[in-house]
């Protein structure tokens, strides 16, 4: 569709505008940069025609030698070969192509093979991204923003004689290196060669943060290294050996401390690993210690704590284990008898861990209601006041936690006053219960 209307566009020109007629190359032109043509270089401009007459088309000019040789007119459906030169206008050159080109508009630049785009009146050339030159025949050159590679930070002793560190940067070009202390001059004991920085007979002075800028045409990075500076020391260096239990048992809902003992010089750095694979919540790691709070079989297994410094390393096992204790009873309520309305106290004491909880239960002799009669419980539980006695039953306290239960029961006679009961005191009597 664009072919046929540049066709027409230029017919129309030809026609109506006498101030083409010397100048059709401009015309033609024009008419290839309305319909944004594109060509691969080494081709020719391929017009699609439509008949038109040559009015208006000075006699002697090449437009009209060109047009007479076809009879004056253009005939309809040719297709006509218009050639130009690399990055110029137009030429008075035009001539009939050969139709198995089919008819599609092109524009000829050079001999390179990259496509251009037509622009302005004057039908110049613009090369695709990537080519520069007046026939797109140069690749534009690659560029890359510099990247740096350097380590964090670096421990030499004073005294050292020479320490070196490299600053590598890549890119394109190739980016400039320079190295400068942070917020200083460089010390006068250190420079730059190339891309390293060197220090010599290094001191406390030299400790610090050092800063690498790699910079080119198209960027820059900077990054920066630590430089740590340990005291001299007479003191031979070791790799780590650890001191550990290998077995720690704990208490269920208490701490666990696991302490790994370790010597070695320089100072190891430690890391702790948990054979379950899991963060243990609230866990806090000071060194050779882990502290794991609350306790419960979640958090038992095997632990490991890695010891490593510049000369080697090594590590150590512990297994962690919760221990628990089902209840046992310390004191138990003794058995009572007493007159009618009259208060009294009993106690119920029981170890365990988890620390038990006490509850108490009373069933009465003459209803068989288990329910406990007017009272108070005082303490932690472990003590209950039945405050106005009215019948006689079994009294028992049960203590509970989460490995067991152990009971204990104590009989409570009371004596109403028209009766004349002599006392009885009954032998307590206990059971347990290990769940």
């Amino acid at each position: 569709m664009n072919n046929i209307i540049c066709a027409v566009l230029l017919a129309v020109l030809m026609l109506t505008h006498p101030f083409c007629v010397g100048g059709v190359t401009l015309c033609i032109a024009s008419c290839l940069a309305a319909v944004g043509g594109t060509a691969l270089l080494g081709t020719t401009a391929i017009l699609p025609a439509i008949g038109f007459a040559s009015s208006g088309i000075t006699a002697g000019s090449w437009a009209a030698a060109w047009m007479a040789s076809f009879g004056g007119s253009v005939p309809a459906g040719g297709c006509f070969a218009l050639f130009q030169s690399a990055g110029g206008v137009l030429p008075p050159l035009i001539e009939e192509a050969d139709l198995t080109d089919w008819c599609q508009m092109s524009l000829i630049c050079g001999r390179h093979g990259n496509l251009i785009h037509i622009l302005g009146s004057l039908g110049r050339c613009l090369c695709n991204e990537g080519f520069t030159g007046s026939c797109c025949e140069t690749r534009a050159p690659v560029t890359k923003t510099p990247i740096i590679t350097l380590i964090s930070n670096k421990t030499v002793v004073e005294g050292t004689a020479v320490v070196t560190i490299a600053c590598n940067a890549e890119g394109i070009p190739a980016p400039v290196v320079t190295w400068e202390e942070i917020d200083a001059k460089l010390q006068p004991n250190v420079r730059q060669i190339g891309h390293f920085l060197v220090i010599e007979n290094v001191t406390m002075a030299n400790k610090g943060y050092y800063i690498c800028t790699a910079k080119n045409r198209v960027g820059t990075e900077i990054k920066a290294v630590r430089l740590i500076v340990t005291t001299k020391t007479s003191r031979p260096y070791a790799a780590p050996v650890i001191s550990a239990p290998s077995t720690v048992k704990v208490r269920y809902y208490t701490d666990a401390r696991l302490v790994c003992t370790i010597t070695g010089y320089p100072e190891p750095t430690v890391k702790w690993e948990y054979s379950k694979n899991k963060t243990i919540p609230g866990a806090k790691i000071s060194g050779g210690i882990l502290v794991i709070p609350n306790i419960t079989s979640e958090a038992t297994g095997l632990y490991t704590c890695i010891a490593s410094n510049d000369i080697g390393s090594s590590r150590a096992n512990i297994m962690l284990e919760a221990t628990y204790e089902s209840p046992k009873f310390v004191s138990s309520p003794q058995s009572y008898s007493g007159n009618t309305g009259a208060p009294h106290n009993f106690t119920c004491t029981a170890t365990g861990h988890p620390v038990p909880k006490i509850t108490w239960m009373f069933s009465s002799f003459s209803n068989h209601i288990n329910k406990l009669p007017q009272h108070k419980i005082h303490r932690n539980g472990d003590m209950i006041e039945l405050v106005n006695m009215e019948e006689s039953g079994i009294l028992t306290c049960k203590a509970t936690n989460a490995f067991g239960i152990a009971t204990a029961k104590a009989q409570v006679i009371v004596h109403h006053s028209d009766c004349n009961h002599a006392q009885i005191f009954y032998v307590i009597k206990k059971s347990q219960k290990v769940g």
